[in-house]
């Protein structure tokens, strides 16, 4: 058996906050801690919109290529796969990519198209600090012919 004091020194360790504040400074209000944590969510936010639109446009870009592909090789409109596909996607404070994981798409083409779109898009705008964004597109049913020639 543990002696008793070995117990409660984590204890009492878990309940002590160091505060590195100039004498005299006034600390902020519950006001104020709240306003500032409502705008660093706003921020995020911000952030996690900005990465999904770059990654969308990423996949947009891919998929006009394909199209086209498809077109050409066939000779006449090849209709793509549609759908919804979601990743997680890991970011180091630069903005480099660390690790992408896929959490569910639609297909197995658009699984492959939105791994190749998050490589391509990165690096992302640096966030300061390692950051994880849940990134969702929609690859809606296409036109063939109709704006890619």
């Amino acid at each position: 058996m543990k002696p008793l004091y070995f117990v409660l020194i984590p204890l009492l360790l878990a309940g002590c906050a160091v505060v590195n504040e100039a004498p005299g400074t006034p600390s902020p209000t519950q006001a104020q801690q709240s306003a500032i944590i409502q705008q660093r969510n706003r921020e995020l936010m911000v952030y996690v919109q900005q990465i999904n639109n770059i990654v969308a446009h990423s996949v947009r870009v891919i998929r006009v290529a394909q199209e086209q592909q498809a077109m050409k090789k066939a000779g006449h409109p090849v209709p793509l796969d549609t759908g919804w596909c979601s990743a997680v996607v890991a970011i180091n404070a630069d903005g480099t990519l660390k690790q992408t994981n896929i959490s569910g798409c639609a297909s197995d083409n658009l699984e492959k198209v939105e791994l190749e779109a998050i490589k391509r898009a990165a690096p992302f705008p640096p966030m300061g600090g390692p950051f994880n964004v849940v990134v969702h597109t929609w690859a809606p049913v296409a036109t063939p012919g109709v704006n890619g020639n």
